[in-house]
């Protein structure tokens, strides 16, 4: 049973979203920002990439791992019975930088 709900937990739980978290909180209280492994995480990540690019759109780093989001979204063009929630979210949230990157 322990197993099970762990793997339960594991799968509903955003794990690329919550390594994502934890690495720009590290960048906030170190500086240190490691943009390769972050644009190497799933979708669930990109929300948090976008969030912390909007707040500061000044680090190009982060620029950098949007762009890699943007590639593999552009690149891996799903049939209609592989929608996934992560992947929808993580073009919203692409194309609202994007947008605001116009405005400017």
């Amino acid at each position: 049973m322990a197993a099970l709900a762990g793997y339960v937990i594991l799968n509903y739980a955003s794990v690329d979203g919550l390594i994502a978290r934890g690495n720009i909180a590290r960048y906030e209280r170190t500086g240190h920002l490691d943009t390769g492994y972050l644009g190497s995480l799933g979708y669930e990540a990109v929300p948090y990439v976008a969030a912390m690019q909007r707040r500061r759109p000044d680090l190009a780093e982060l620029s950098v791992a949007a762009e890699t989001y943007r590639t593999r979204l552009q690149e891996e063009k799903p049939r209609w019975m592989e929608w996934n929630l992560a992947r929808w979210r993580a073009e919203r949230a692409l194309e609202l930088i994007k947008s605001e990157e116009r405005e400017e």
